[in-house]
This record gives structure tokens, sequence and C-alpha cells, in this order.
């Protein structure tokens, strides 16, 4: 038995450098984190829906609050795909590799 191996999506396929697999794991998962992050910024109305909804209620938020808990969790999906993901990774890299030819500019200027 092998293993599945681990694709990206079709559409960013060709745009991505084999360099995203290298990302430590750390700073992966600050990406993630950030990913999360704007989310929740994108979704606010509807996580403050259901927050609303929730206030008080203890067992019965599982069906009070059933409709908000489903549009809240529709648009987190919608921001935490692993396009958005791999679009953010891609940007860290970029920004990487400029930071990376600034300062190699900076040693050939000196020298």
């Amino acid at each position: 038995l092998s293993t599945p191996k681990k694709t990206r999506p079709r559409a960013l396929q060709w745009r991505m450098p084999a360099m995203v697999d290298t990302i430590p794991k750390a700073m992966e998962y600050a990406l993630e984190k950030e990913l999360k992050k704007r989310a929740l910024k994108r979704c606010d109305e509807f996580v403050r829906a259901f927050v609303d909804c929730s206030r008080g209620r203890t067992v019965s938020v599982v069906w009070a609050c059933r409709d908000k808990s489903k549009s809240m969790n529709e648009c987190l999906h919608q921001y935490t795909t692993a396009e958005h993901l791999e679009q953010i990774k891609l940007s860290y890299l970029q920004q990487q590799q400029q930071e990376k030819d600034g300062k190699h500019k900076d040693v050939l200027q000196q020298s």
C-alpha cells in the first residue's frame, strides 16, 4: 500500500513554487492562524449574530441558534479553503524572497 500523494488544487498548481512545502512548521502554523483571523474578520457580522443568539443560553443554543451557526460556518468555510491558505503561503514566500533580494543588493552595493 502506498500513501496518496499530497497535491495542490489544480487551479494553483502551475503558480505555486516547490518551496511552499519548505515553510517551517512554526511559520505554517502562524500562517494558518492568520488565515483564520482574516476569515473571522470577513465573517464578523455572522459571528456577531451567532454570539448574540447564544448569549445567555446553554444547551438550547444547539437548536435555537442553528440557522445562525450554519450561516457563520458557511461564511468561515468560504474563507478557510486550501486555496486561500496556499495564497497566504505564496505571499509569505514572495515577501521572504523580496527581503532576501533586498539584502543581497545591499551586500553588492557595499562591495
